[in-house]
């Protein structure tokens, strides 16, 4: 008989031991969703204090324009007829060949190559 009672008092232990299991585990799923909640809150904060800066920004901040698309070039005419910049460029046939995909030598990209076609271009050859 001995050994029954031993048997009831591990019956009786195994449910208080799995109620106290599941005490633990709801303990630390509390716990862990209090901890999401904490960090939501703490985002959300950091959302508001970052949407306060930028309103504070505009605020500060002169009402720009708004630009257009395309580039405004400024010319002065003072400057116009006293600089003559040459730029060596390949022959207008050598850029012409290069769109195509063409075959060309690379000689007509070198600086003596472009030398020779700004000069036939200043001399009227083309």
């Amino acid at each position: 008989m001995p050994t029954n009672r031993l048997r009831r008092r591990s019956l009786r232990r195994k449910p208080r031991k799995k109620r106290e299991r599941l005490e633990r585990e709801r303990a630390a799923v509390a716990a862990a969703e209090a901890r999401h909640a904490e960090a939501l809150q703490e985002q959300e904060a950091h959302l508001a204090a970052a949407k306060h800066l930028i309103d504070l920004a505009k605020a500060n901040d002169p009402v720009s324009e708004p630009k257009d698309k395309t580039k405004k070039v400024v010319q002065d005419d003072s400057l116009g007829n006293s600089l003559d910049l040459l730029v060596a460029t390949p022959s207008q046939k050598i850029r012409d060949r290069i769109r195509a995909n063409e075959y060309i030598d690379l000689w007509h990209l070198t600086a003596d190559g472009m030398a020779v076609a700004t000069k036939s271009k200043l001399s009227g050859d083309m």
